[in-house]
């Protein structure tokens, strides 16, 4: 049995794409090491700030939890480590002699300069031991930012895997009468998005809430349903308020991530889904995996690398909604065509997405490490110290603020977990 530690994070994104990776082998585990409750989005917005402004002192209390563990381990894996928390953990993880794998959860991006970047310290590179890339895209950038190429295997992504394999769970009927739409009536999904990585956030989020209002009116004129799809955070935040000032009569149906229903998975409801839209969410190309149409939006003038360089259609105008909107779904196939969906398994899969079998490749990789580690506080250091650097900019941050006051719950609520057993 392999096991490799990683630390919960993210549910809707990075856990997920673990568990999927590590339960397909039953000679794989994970052995996680929790830093906040499950869900508790507020702490970990907290927990980051705290490594940010204090990463010796984090660095310090993280070694110790991580000597806690009373099970050998072969390595740890991540889905991502530009955070500070993530950044920190691999340091000293690596100081150990543990070696460090890095699975992105994140492959698409509208501007290269901000994907994998973290706007606080301004860390744009990967420190791990080896890198799992989605395709020749990711490796080609990560590699020009410094990571050895050598230490890059591209093996598709388990996500995108799973939307070309796909075989939905529920019939149609079933499928419209958990979300209350009709089974005859054609269904538009939306995908939105948290657009937390472009250049003027505020005004990107308001140009997609009017993408919203345009399909929505473009659906009301074509007699479809308009179901929007939030993304897994910040969802109380995007979209709803907006939307709710601009259409008067009936609002689409929401799907608010992190239900036990399996109507609100999202390869169910891209399957079910009779065409796609977004401003630049990979679920217009798992649409196209599935062989059905979508569309994007360039209502922001930050287009993904998928959306132009696989020349899927897009509208820039209100006007032009009805016309792609009624043609997609008159013609009921994938948008793509031929020579951008070429490019795009250059671009993010190992050259056929037909071919890909990225889970298996991966556990396989997992699979080839040997020796595992006993960590306690006697296991000799292999570093130098710990590196991390943060660029000489204040963080204004209210939860920050909170963290640090002995009356604010957020201090209790990390520290049982990230300060466990300390004296």
């Amino acid at each position: 049995m392999k096991r490799f530690v990683y630390i919960p994070w993210i549910e809707a994104h990075g856990d997920v794409l673990l568990r999927k990776v590590f339960d397909s082998s039953e000679d794989l585990s994970l052995v996680p090491l929790r830093l906040t409750a499950k869900g508790d989005n507020d702490a970990r917005r907290a927990l980051f700030h705290f490594a940010l402004r204090h990463p010796k002192t984090y660095a310090r209390l993280f070694e110790k939890r991580l000597l806690q563990l009373d099970q050998p381990v072969h390595g740890m894996v991540l889905t991502l480590d530009w955070a500070a928390p993530m950044r920190i953990a691999v340091e000293v993880a690596q100081s150990h002699g543990l070696p460090v794998v890095l699975l992105p959860h994140e492959g698409a991006f509208m501007d290269e300069r901000r994907f994998y970047r973290d706007p606080f310290s301004g860390i744009n590179c990967s420190i791990a031991d080896r890198f799992l890339a989605w395709g020749h895209l990711q490796k080609n950038i990560m590699v020009k930012r410094g990571f050895p190429a050598e230490k890059v295997s591209i093996v598709s992504s388990p996500k995108l895997q799973k939307a070309a394999d796909y075989t939905p769970r529920l019939s149609r009927e079933d499928y419209c009468r958990r979300l209350g739409l009709h089974k005859d009536k054609k269904i538009v999904m939306f995908c939105a998005q948290t657009l937390d990585n472009v250049a003027e956030i505020k005004r990107a989020r308001m140009r997609q809430a009017d993408a919203v209002y345009d399909l929505y009116s473009a659906c009301r004129q074509s007699n479809c349903q308009l179901l929007v799809r939030l993304p897994p955070v910040q969802h109380e935040t995007i979209l709803q308020r907006q939307l709710k000032r601009m259409i008067s009569t009936e609002l689409p149906v929401f799907i608010e991530p992190g239900s036990m229903d399996p109507a609100t998975d999202p390869h169910e409801a891209t399957w079910h889904a009779d065409c796609v839209a977004s401003i630049s969410s990979t679920m217009l190309l798992e649409k196209g995996l599935m062989n059905g149409p979508s569309f994007a939006f360039d209502y922001i003038a930050e287009t993904s690398p998928f959306v132009a360089r696989g020349k899927l259609p897009v509208v820039t105008q209100k006007h032009e909604v009805l016309p792609l909107l009624t043609r997609l779904l008159s013609e009921g196939h994938r948008s793509f065509p031929q020579e951008g969906w070429q490019q795009l398994e250059v671009d993010f899969s190992d050259g056929d997405f037909n071919a890909t079998n990225a889970i298996s490749d991966i556990v396989e990789i997992f699979q080839s490490y040997q020796g595992a580690f006993v960590l306690s506080d006697n296991t000799p250091k292999t570093g130098g110290g710990f590196i991390f650097a943060v660029q000489a900019r204040r963080v204004h941050s209210a939860i920050f603020k909170a963290l640090i006051r002995s009356h604010i719950p957020y201090r209790n609520r990390l520290a049982q977990f990230l300060f466990p057993k300390l004296p």
